[in-house]
């Protein structure tokens, strides 16, 4: 955008927005306890309507980008920066050289004041990455904090647990790492959470959680006597074998089509739950990991031998988990694995495994739609052939 017309207003404006969200942010910085308190402050930069900020000019001299929101025809783009208190002279440094020239006369810094419109301090709802609106905020709640571990010399998460102690806000048990961000679930409402962003706790983006509670199921049993039929034509892997571990529902330890195959007990990560498959989905997956399209297997009249084993680690069940300790897809399937190496070791040598995770949660309007990874959840499926129940 061309702002040679008024390069010192625009200056101005900006500078003055920085100037403004900088004392907000210490008026609030001075109600946080000495130990908690941010070393800098988080500030919205929107763009120019029709123009795109300059994301890497943003993210440089000490600052760091937080968030964007990409623009679209009824909103500007915008992105949240974090902004150390001893970076904010060099940053109004940066922006005021615009109204000064380069050596071939264009604007100084013009890639990143140009299409910069305003900047403010950054609210809590800045911080909100779905596309459907953000809950009430005096509404209580679990909410997803992302955090940047960069931002502060402090664990973020570890600040995070102290003041909920403090102010008695649930947790879940467990944080994740995705990349370079650290993830943690909280139960308050958006007005408590607020006087976060004047933390060592800052989260950089603010997200709604997906919890592992219920599983929906298809029942689709083939005929009992072609099941039978099928058994006893089949011949187990040689030990050693590879095998495949299906995290889902568990799996029918006893099915016939499954059980020559079973390589050890069958587990379960979920708390007070067995590894008897309730629901079928996970007994179905298993059949498809080991026999693939089973049209062939039960027309014919051969034997069938297997080149594979199976494992199997439960991590749904259908049953809604302790409300004040919910566990997030991410978590337990990472426990899963973790309990398929650790048995799978000590039952003898080791062997190759693949890892099946059959169940899925699709998008849907207004939700998950950042570049974030997916969440893993129930949803209805569809398949060809799956194990006879």
């Amino acid at each position: 955008m061309d702002r040679s017309a008024d390069r010192q207003g625009h200056v101005t404006r900006l500078v003055g927005g920085l100037e403004q969200a900088r004392g907000e942010a210490e008026d609030v910085r001075s109600n946080v306890p000495e130990p908690h308190r941010a070393d800098g402050f988080a500030v919205r930069v929107e763009a120019a309507a029709g123009h795109a900020l300059k994301l890497e000019a943003l993210d440089s001299s000490g600052l760091t980008l937080m968030s964007v929101h990409p623009g679209t025809d009824q909103r500007p783009e915008d992105a949240v920066v974090w902004v150390p208190y001893e970076k904010v002279s060099d940053f109004s440094r940066r922006i005021q050289e615009f109204t000064q020239n380069t050596s071939s006369g264009t604007p100084r810094q013009a890639a990143l004041v140009a299409n910069m419109e305003m900047v403010r301090r950054a609210l809590f709802e800045h911080l909100w990455q779905e596309d459907d609106p953000l809950p009430p905020l005096q509404e209580r709640r679990w909410w997803e904090l992302w955090f940047d571990p960069q931002i502060v010399e402090s664990d973020p998460v570890a600040t995070l647990r102290e003041l909920a102690a403090v102010r008695r806000w649930p947790m879940a048990d467990v944080a994740l790492a995705v990349g370079e961000r650290l993830i943690a679930h909280v139960q308050a409402s958006g007005e408590e959470l607020q006087t976060l962003l004047a933390t060592n706790a800052c989260p950089v983006e603010i997200r709604r959680p997906s919890f592992a509670q219920e599983l929906h199921t298809v029942d689709r049993s083939l005929q009992q006597e072609l099941a039978n039929d099928l058994a006893a034509r089949v011949e187990a892997a040689p030990p050693g074998a590879p095998a495949v571990c299906v995290l889902d529902t568990g799996v029918s330890q006893e099915h016939p089509l499954l059980k020559p195959a079973l390589y050890g007990r069958t587990h379960s990560v979920l708390p007070q739950q067995t590894a008897a498959d309730r629901h079928g989905h996970g007994t179905e997956m298993a059949g498809i990991a080991l026999y693939g399209d089973l049209a062939g297997p039960l027309e014919s009249s051969s034997t069938v031998a297997l080149t594979h084993g199976l494992e199997s680690v439960k991590i749904l069940d259908g049953v809604s988990n302790d409300a004040a300790h919910p566990r997030t897809y991410a978590e337990v399937t990472a426990n899963a694995v973790a309990t398929a190496e650790i048995e799978g070791a000590s039952m003898g040598p080791a062997r190759a495994r693949v890892f099946s995770m059959a169940v899925t949660r699709q998008s849907g309007d207004g939700e998950n739609v950042s570049t974030a990874p997916r969440r893993c959840g129930p949803q209805p499926w569809t398949r060809s052939q799956q194990a006879p129940t």
